[in-house]
């Protein structure tokens, strides 16, 4: 009920200012999950107030886009978005479940990861705006982390539980909280599974780093204690999560602040490593087991996950479903009507490429290598950032070693587009 009741007075708030309304919803998401809904009926589409909120401020910003309120300059990732936006649209359409099945998860879909981003480009635009959010953020992943502490220390985690009562149709109801026989308990906090959140813990660390290490307008306005006592959090309940996708994203990203001809540099990753070893001291072998599998096959039985066995009968079984729709794929929702064994090998779909294929076909496989190549190259080489492409190559790589169910998809672009308007002349000049 007090997630419904925020969602309200954010909309209440919206009739009168909707800019300072949507950078509000923009720190709210942080507590948003699917099983937070408006309406959940057996037999109709859930309809989560993630989904409302963000269908409403796209309808008032898409109308208000041109009255000189909001950025003018072009969404730099419009293009590819547009491919992958119609691609699955054409795979929804011909989903073996049916459109009116597929259609609730294609609107997800659009909504996070492509009209989430297009507002976040033209609403955010201003240092005060940025400003505004990044405060925002400072103080719900604070609160995260400090429920993600009490989680480990309980076992146990009584909100995603309560969230979980919020779904009347108990067949959309999402579930993810579980315990490794090998890593022990994971911890999720307020984010609907481990993975996405120590990928969402990686990147606002990656945030809060950028700001230290450029003092961007002296800690966007926080004190930069405040800001170290939100990366280190961050960097605890990454490894409390238990999970190594996490992990990866984090040193892969740490590239951006790499220079071994700096003094600074080399100080600064020094400092990381010697709070790594602190942490990982502290917190027991389980979690170090996890960071030296990455490095080591011989931990591997120890830390368990998927094993190379296991991705090939995977990728087997993507194989077998592609032959059936090469082009399109089977589209969302696929699951809920084909069931036998080459559907049981896909276990998870451990990768992003495996899930596309499937679900998606050679259409979709195309339209998101045209993403990457545009995160990889086009946009660093555009802005002439070098920690965008480090940043863009953390996900990545992670998305194509694991899944990432729950990760905040707004938030990945939110840095992204953090990193590009707060560049200078970068921004003025190349835009």
């Amino acid at each position: 009920m007090i997630f419904l009741i925020v969602g309200f007075f954010i909309w209440l708030y919206s009739l009168k200012q909707l800019k300072k309304a949507f950078l509000f919803f923009l720190i709210f998401k942080v507590f948003l999950v699917t099983n937070i809904n408006v309406l959940s009926i057996p037999g109709l589409p859930m309809l989560s107030l993630d989904m409302c909120l963000t269908l409403w401020f796209f309808f008032w910003i898409f109308k208000r886009r041109k009255s000189g309120v909001y950025c003018c300059k072009k969404m730099p990732y419009i293009k590819p978005m547009f491919f992958i936006a119609l691609v699955y649209f054409l795979s929804t359409l011909l989903a073996v479940a049916g459109f009116g099945s597929a259609v609730s998860a294609y609107i997800k879909d659009v909504c996070n990861m492509i009209l989430t981003p297009w507002m976040i480009w033209k609403v955010v635009d201003s240092k005060d705006d940025f400003r505004f959010v990044v405060k925002g953020l400072m103080i719900a992943f604070l609160v995260t982390c400090v429920y993600g502490i009490v989680e480990r220390m309980i076992q146990a985690n009584p909100l995603v539980a309560y969230e979980t009562t919020l779904v009347n149709d108990l067949t959309k109801t999402i579930d993810f909280r579980y315990e490794d026989e090998f890593r022990g308990y994971r911890v999720q906090s307020v984010f609907e599974h481990p993975i996405g959140a120590g990928i969402n813990w990686a990147m606002f660390a990656f945030l809060v780093l950028i700001i230290l290490w450029e003092k961007k307008e002296l800690y966007m306005g926080v004190k930069k204690t405040f800001c170290v006592v939100v990366f280190l959090l961050c960097l605890l309940c990454m490894l409390f999560s238990n999970c190594r996708g996490p992990i990866v994203f984090f040193i892969v990203s740490l590239f951006a602040v790499v220079n071994l001809k700096s003094k600074r540099s080399l100080y600064a990753m020094f400092f990381l490593i010697l709070m790594g070893a602190g942490m990982l001291s502290v917190v027991g072998d389980n979690y170090l087991y996890n960071i030296l599998s990455l490095f080591d096959s011989r931990y591997q039985d120890k830390v368990g996950g998927s094993t190379a066995e296991q991705r090939i009968g995977q990728l087997n079984a993507v194989y077998a479903l592609l032959k059936q729709s090469p082009l399109w794929g089977l589209g969302y929702k696929f699951l809920n009507v084909m069931s036998n064994s080459t559907t049981r090998a896909l276990l998870g779909l451990e990768s992003l490429w495996f899930r596309i294929l499937v679900q998606f076909g050679m259409f979709g496989f195309l339209a998101n290598v045209y993403l990457g190549i545009y995160s990889l190259f086009f946009i660093p080489k555009k802005y002439g950032i070098k920690s965008i492409f480090w940043f863009s190559l953390a996900y990545w790589i992670t998305a194509s070693l694991t899944s990432l169910p729950g990760m905040l998809f707004y938030l990945y672009y939110f840095v992204i587009f953090y990193l590009i308007k707060q560049s200078g002349d970068a921004y003025e000049n190349r835009c």
